[in-house]
């Protein structure tokens, strides 16, 4: 009998009694650079995930489950703070597993649905890649941006997708840096035209307001827009202007 308590870092698991824990990364403005470690937008404090989570399944066996594991540095970073934080993980299911090692912490054992084969004298990047077109589409997933460290409620957190003006999408991915812009212009016509017919299928004006709710705390916050503008013209306004807006937008670059 499969008697472990599922703990799920990815939002699409769905797996009956899976709790889902969100820890993110969070970037400074521009996308390069780590700010620190902490939770995913729209998720309590870390410290009182955990408290929940130790409420929940006190000492027993825990599986944690991810979409992915690349070079596994995150995961093996969260199942050691979830160890030391009294929580007994002993495994980790991954969707796919791209390192070629498996986690090294003793007493938890890796397991993955597709695990890729590659050559172990060459670098991960230069023989495969993960990408979530979520990430791409302007409006819907995409890097979580800490905007401002304080305030009443914490810090504000925002999210802005691979493309610039916002992020270089070679920061995110193995794209050729020269072609960031090609790329990112690109894309952004498709979302533009994606809106555009969305919004004729709909019959109705797809909004920010519409769209991922800290994408529109990004956009309020570092552009002035509102909730009602629309999409359209929203990525209408950044591709008339996107050089200067990568100006302001990359300021937080080392």
């Amino acid at each position: 009998m499969y008697t472990h308590r599922m703990r799920s870092l990815d939002p699409l698991c769905e797996a009956a009694h899976a709790i889902h824990l969100g820890l993110s990364r969070w970037y400074h403005p521009g996308g390069s650079d780590l700010a620190r470690e902490g939770f995913r937008p729209g998720f309590p404090d870390v410290a009182d995930q955990l408290a929940r989570l130790r409420r929940t399944v006190g000492s027993a066996p825990v599986t944690l489950i991810e979409d992915d594991m690349y070079t596994g540095e995150t995961l093996a970073s969260t199942v050691a703070e979830l160890r030391a934080s009294g929580i007994n993980v002993k495994q980790v299911v991954v969707g796919i597993k791209i390192c070629q090692t498996d986690l090294a912490i003793p007493g938890v054992d890796t397991a993955a649905a597709v695990r890729y084969k590659l050559d172990t004298e060459r670098p991960l990047s230069e023989q495969i890649d993960l990408g979530d077109p979520r990430d791409y589409l302007i409006g819907l997933s995409g890097l979580v941006i800490l905007l401002e460290k304080e305030s009443a409620e914490g810090p504000i957190l925002g999210r802005a997708p691979y493309l610039l003006p916002f992020v270089k999408p070679s920061d995110r991915a193995s794209f050729p840096s020269d072609f960031d812009w090609e790329l990112s212009l690109a894309v952004l016509k498709l979302s533009q035209d994606f809106y555009q017919r969305l919004s004729r299928d709909l019959g109705l004006t797809i909004r920010i307001k519409h769209c991922d709710p800290h994408f529109a705390l990004m956009a309020a916050h570092e552009l002035g827009v509102t909730e009602e503008d629309a999409m359209t013209d929203f990525i209408e306004n950044i591709l008339s202007d996107a050089p200067r807006l990568a100006t302001h937008l990359m300021r937080g670059r080392r």
